[in-house]
């Protein structure tokens, strides 16, 4: 088209783009001086009248994007010569929809063409739609230019928008945040349906187990420390006899759906106060209140009743039994003596037969001979030097390299092979004390290694450390770290601890100042297992983290589940926020380090990207593509 022969009144004609080019910049000269005035809505109301006389368009309109890019807000729109108010509109399946994914879009003539089902594009001829990115080059929103007639000289408009992006994303970017928190906050408060506060559900995937929807022994001990005076009650240990048969037999499905039968089962007997916990495998346990010995008896008879009608599974009669360990809680100094009382007078039911119930007594002494096994052979393993630091590699979706490590310690026996796994052993080493001296030799080890592979490929990786309740409370922790790091020429900056919440239970003052010791040494702070307990945010404001860890359980399902998305999303919000970095632990999948990555998550970690590997192993992550890591059949890798 020849912008020469345009009949629009409201412009002169222009022969060349130079010369419309020229004409735009000399007009929005004298617009700026008005514009440098405004701030916040008034710029934007101000800025779209400009532009839509400036280009002689149709409309002009700037909106923002919701957390999901499902909805869009106009922030200020003119059309047709006149302001309009505020109003939601879809996204998905539109023109906005490849602007919210950071893309431009740009069409001089035809638009129709390539739009035919939005609604809102009709009538229109071209359009001009940029993305509007905050700091983290995520599209939070976007300006959109539409005329009825077609835009030759396009190029010339989009320098002026370019001029202008820059004070927009300013501008918009607080504006943004507001509406994006108080939006999650909504949409927090609609899905938790049964709760009134956040911490409730945060902290559910702690607390229940996740095959039967019981509390587990997590919410065990928090109940028995909200009872307080525990004269009067008691507790049960319930096995299923022969279980592991039973399962084999219906299937894992229908082994999980008798669980869940159970326990509703034992859910609805009519014993006052009494409560039923999910253990461990095939084990309940429950806490009764009884005012004598007798009683007790009575209501566990009736928990035994529980097993006389066999169980509807799948259409199908499944007749079980059980076993199980007693004993008053009075009988026993700590909770912990009372649990392995009932653990070993379990066992003895199951020994005699089972389906009886065996009540703990002054001569069953609950010796826990796997602990003094393992202990045994722990101490065997330290001194022929066989736990070792594994690594894990932290992976930035950004530059996509990896950034750092997390050492995880691992028993290897003389044969190459794990002795024990982690979960297995470090309970041990931490009831036993042996942890504090393993977490030191760990610390120096990992340290070393770094040291190493900075003198080999050079300094630059983070190296992330967890600490146990027990070394962190050792009054050495700090000297040692100190000690260690002045061995090795690394910067302290690039030492990390990670630390869980179990730590701020109690003395709340103490670790603040153990805390503020570790950075004292130049070393950095993490917060593990995000969102597992119920008041993280609380520890957020008060405790001086430079990272976020989310735990696990929310990645599992951030494909599945927009809670999980959700709470992802707010995380990453407040996180960016408050200056911390933001790490998903446990990714294992494509799909989910995409989604992650999307959700603007700053760094991954999982067996997706790669296992743990021994310290000989990670001259590799140093190359180019990491993506043989995740492949054993390309590295040959043993993964443990």
């Amino acid at each position: 088209m020849d912008l020469a022969k345009n009949e629009n009144k409201n412009q002169p004609k222009f022969e060349t783009e130079k010369a419309y080019c020229s004409y735009l910049e000399a007009k929005w000269v004298d617009d700026v001086e008005d514009l440098m005035t405004e701030v916040g809505q008034g710029y934007f109301e101000l800025l779209v009248e400009s532009l839509s006389r400036l280009f002689d368009a149709d409309r002009v309109f700037i909106a923002s994007f919701d957390l999901d890019y499902q909805y869009g807000t106009t922030v200020a729109d003119f059309n047709e010569g006149q302001a309009c108010d505020k109003y939601d509109f879809f996204v998905p399946g539109t023109a906005y929809a490849d602007i919210g994914r950071r893309q431009s879009v740009i069409i001089a003539d035809k638009l129709q063409q390539f739009y035919l089902q939005q609604e809102s594009l009709r009538g229109y001829t071209s359009i001009i739609g940029r993305p509007v990115l905050d700091e983290n080059g995520s599209s939070i929103g976007m300006i959109v230019v539409l005329t009825k007639q077609p835009l030759p000289w396009i190029d010339a408009v989009n320098g002026i928008l370019d001029l202008c992006l820059g004070r927009i994303e300013n501008e918009m970017l607080p504006l943004y945040k507001a509406r994006q928190l108080n939006e999650m906050n909504h949409q927090l408060l609609r899905e938790l349906a049964q709760s009134n506060q956040l911490k409730e559900e945060l902290s559910r995937l702690a607390y229940t187990d996740r095959v039967t929807n019981l509390p587990n022994r997590e919410a065990f001990l928090v109940e028995l420390k909200v009872i307080g005076d525990m004269g009067s009650y008691w507790i049960g240990l319930l096995g299923i006899d022969f279980f592991k048969s039973v399962n084999g037999s219906i299937g894992l499905e229908y082994g999980d759906q008798l669980l869940r039968a159970i326990g509703q089962r034992l859910g609805e007997l009519p014993i006052p106060k009494l409560k039923v916990f999910k253990w461990t495998g095939d084990e309940f346990m429950v806490l009764g209140f009884a005012a004598s010995e007798t009683e007790i008896g009575q209501q566990l008879e009736a928990c035994a009743r529980a097993f006389d009608a066999p169980y509807d599974i799948h259409g199908s009669p499944v007749k079980i039994t059980r076993s199980t360990g007693a004993t008053p809680l009075a009988r026993h100094e700590t909770i912990d003596s009372a649990v392995k009382a009932v653990n070993a007078a379990l066992h003895k039911a199951k020994i005699r037969g089972g389906n009886r119930t065996e009540l703990v007594r002054e001569s069953m002494v609950a010796v826990d001979t796997e602990f003094f096994h393992v202990h045994s052979m722990m101490q065997e393993g330290i001194r022929q030097s066989q736990f070792t630091p594994y690594y894990q590699p932290i992976f930035d979706p950004k530059s996509e390299k990896f950034i750092g490590y997390e050492a995880l310690m691992r028993w290897i026996g003389s044969n190459g092979q794990s002795v024990f796994m982690p979960d297995q052993f470090i309970p041990i080493a931490e009831r036993s004390g042996l942890i504090v001296d393993l977490g030191k030799e760990m610390i120096g080890t990992a340290v070393r290694n770094l040291h190493e592979w900075d003198l080999l490929h050079g300094s630059g990786r983070e190296l992330s450390i967890n600490l146990s309740s027990l070394q962190f409370h050792d009054q050495s922790l700090v000297p040692d770290v100190d000690t260690i790091l002045s061995q090795f020429d690394i910067d302290p900056g690039m030492i990390k601890f990670e630390i869980t919440e179990s730590l701020f239970i109690h003395d709340g003052d103490y670790v603040l100042e153990k805390l503020q010791d570790i950075r004292s040494l130049g070393c950095r702070l993490s917060l593990d297992d995000f969102g597992t307990g119920y008041s993280s945010l609380a520890y957020l404001q008060r405790y001086p983290f430079d990272q976020i860890k989310i735990d696990k359980c929310f990645i599992d399902d951030v494909i599945e589940s927009t809670k999980s998305r959700a709470l992802i999303k707010a995380v990453r919000i407040l996180s960016a926020d408050l200056g911390m970095n933001l790490v998903a632990e446990g990714v294992e999948t494509e799909q989910q380090a995409d989604c992650l990555t999307a959700i603007g998550v700053d760094y991954l970690q999982g067996y997706y990207f790669s296992r743990p590997m021994p310290p000989e192993q990670i001259d590799r992550t140093y190359a180019d593509d990491w993506r043989t890591l995740h492949d054993p059949a390309q590295n040959g890798m043993e993964l443990r």
